[in-house]
């Protein structure tokens, strides 16, 4: 399969590949006499995991770690259970900072909303006396 096929199978650029396959998260694969790419089926089944992954909040990182573990083997279950006790630590972080930021916003947006039409902006003129 060529790279525009794979591509379009699986809904991303080609782009995407060639960079999944420099950061060795796709096999190169072998090129055909006129020098374009050959994917076999396990390419496809690759970039579904890996776009799965990316879907569940993996980093390409992370994916990497993932697509390391082989999926029969005994400790498989207790390896994963560790990644996604880890993101789950740090999405709740990201979430507390998110709730801080929009809280934030609101309280500017309040000021903002309490200001007459054509004056100056309260929160701009607090940022530049920051």
């Amino acid at each position: 399969m060529k790279i525009g096929e794979l591509a379009e199978a699986v809904g991303i650029s080609t782009q995407a590949i060639r960079y999944y396959e420099r950061r060795g998260l796709l096999v190169k694969p072998p090129r055909t006499e006129g020098g374009f790419r050959d994917y076999g089926p396990g390419a496809l089944e690759t970039l579904t995991f890996i776009l799965e992954a990316k879907t569940a909040g993996f980093t390409l990182k992370e994916i990497k770690q993932l697509a390391d573990i082989d999926p029969g083997a005994p400790q498989s279950c207790s390896l994963m259970q560790e990644l996604l006790r880890k993101k789950l630590i740090d999405l709740d972080e990201k979430m507390g900072v998110l709730k801080r930021i929009r809280k934030r916003l609101s309280v500017l947006k309040e000021q903002c909303d309490r200001q007459e039409e054509n004056s100056a902006c309260p929160v701009l003129q607090e940022f530049c006396e920051q």
